[in-house]
């Protein structure tokens, strides 16, 4: 039997005369010339062509034959280390919009302004200058791969050579193009999804951060685009497996759904997209889900503009968004309180990961604690203030009083009251009649 490994390892080194060599014309044994005028080697070389020929087919066809299903070559992948010259090539060929390409250099790991510097001082010209830079980039990071690549492109903003990357670092072989589906079939959904997570981006990605479908960089400045881009290339790197990259897909409907309105409806028309072009040949399923989702929809509940209860929310929320706002300003202006110290009482207390770095802003301590409060709970926000106290006595007193409205607030008969206002609209929406139909009862 022949073995395989062997057969082909023999590949590029045969040599079908060394075993096949016909008897020459003018002697029984083969020389390589003959007697003055006889036919010499030459001709024996145009007579074994033809037969020689037919032999190479032949053995090719038995290889194909024996070594069963070959898979074609998949190209370069995302999880294939760079090379000197395709980071040099990247450098210098891409069209860096959001800067230059020493600030995605920097996005990069082990890699800073002063390390470029300092290879500036070097090498005069810009061509040495990024050779010197990728080496120095590879030597440092010896399990770099284009995927994290691309997380440090999405991380400086520069999303339209990410997506380049990950265009030409997918492979070509992907599980019978499943993979290539799944994406065109998102693409396909860019423009409505991109509208309906407009006002829930922050919520959308948090979901998906959480869910490990995104990396950190997006999350701390989501853009629709990057987490197209930034789960393209999860999708890519389960290209093998149908049954784990439905579950990536799944994940990814779930939580553009935990949003809820819109971006809910979206997520259903992506899923069952998803269902009927990609997954179906695979005996993996949608509908469940999608079913789950549209069993029940929330009801707007809309309160008269002159309901008290409808006043009073309005007006402790117009309140709560003027507190807040001095409150950042007065953690912003002081000086009393680093905003370094408070992005690690954040980061430790809601567990908001890579948070706490240098040049951290006021500012984007307060957004990553968004979601962690509202006009209503103002648990966080209370916290927050007891473990870095305020010396503004006149703030520290609105705080105060507003805390105290919201319980009294809390404690109200009124609070019944507009549950059972929600109560009665959503009963009220299943009950009720068709007047029409309700004439020709009567």
């Amino acid at each position: 039997m022949i073995d395989l490994c062997q057969w082909r390892a023999r590949i590029g080194s045969w040599n079908c005369t060394r075993h096949w060599r016909q008897p020459s014309a003018c002697t029984s044994t083969g020389n390589i010339y003959c007697r003055a005028g006889v036919v010499s080697r030459a001709g024996d070389a145009a007579q074994e062509k033809g037969p020689r020929l037919v032999l190479s087919i032949f053995c090719l066809l038995i290889l194909l034959f024996i070594s069963g299903d070959v898979e074609l070559n998949p190209g370069p992948t995302l999880t294939d280390k760079p090379t000197k010259d395709e980071l040099v090539e990247l450098l210098s060929s891409s069209k860096f919009t959001a800067g230059t390409w020493e600030q995605f250099v920097c996005c990069l790991p082990n890699m800073t302004q002063d390390i470029i510097a300092g290879i500036k001082e070097r090498e005069s010209i810009e061509e040495d200058t990024m050779s010197a830079v990728a080496q120095h980039c590879l030597d440092n990071n010896p399990d770099i791969t284009w995927k994290r690549v691309i997380n440090a492109l999405l991380d400086a903003d520069e999303a339209a050579v990410a997506r380049n990357v990950l265009d030409n670092h997918s492979g070509t072989s992907s599980s019978k193009n499943v993979c290539r589906t799944v994406k065109q079939v998102l693409r396909s959904h860019y423009s409505k999804l991109m509208e309906s997570t407009e006002t829930c981006l922050l919520k959308v990605a948090s979901e998906l951060y959480s869910k490990n479908l995104i990396n950190k960089e997006v999350r701390h400045s989501p853009t629709f685009d990057k987490i197209e881009i930034d789960f393209s290339a999860m999708v890519s790197l389960h290209k093998g497996d149908a049954k784990k990259m439905m579950e990536v897909c799944s994940l990814f409907i779930d939580c553009l759904s935990t949003a809820g309105g819109p971006a809910q409806e979206e997520a259903i028309a992506l899923a069952r997209d998803w269902e009927n072009e990609v997954f179906k040949d695979h005996q993996v399923s949608f509908s469940t889900f999608t079913k789950t989702a549209t069993e029940y929809t929330p009801q707007e509940v809309k309160l008269s503009f002159n309901d008290s209860l409808a006043v009073e929310l309005r007006n402790l929320s117009k309140k709560y968004v003027m507190l807040i706002d001095d409150i950042t300003k007065y953690y912003a202006s002081s000086g009393k309180h680093e905003a370094i110290d408070l992005a690690r009482w954040v980061q430790n207390t809601f567990y908001e990961t890579g948070l706490a770095r240098v040049g951290v802003t006021v500012d984007e301590v307060f957004e990553r604690m968004l979601p962690c409060h509202s006009f209503i709970d103002i648990n966080a926000m209370n916290d927050l203030m007891e473990a870095n106290p305020i010396d503004d006595s006149v703030l520290q007193a609105r705080f105060d009083e507003y805390s105290d409205n919201i319980d009294k607030f809390i404690d109200s008969v009124e609070l019944n009251d507009i549950v059972k206002t929600i109560d009665a609209a959503i009963i009220g929406e299943s009950t009720k009649v068709d007047p029409k139909k309700q004439n020709m009862l009567q």
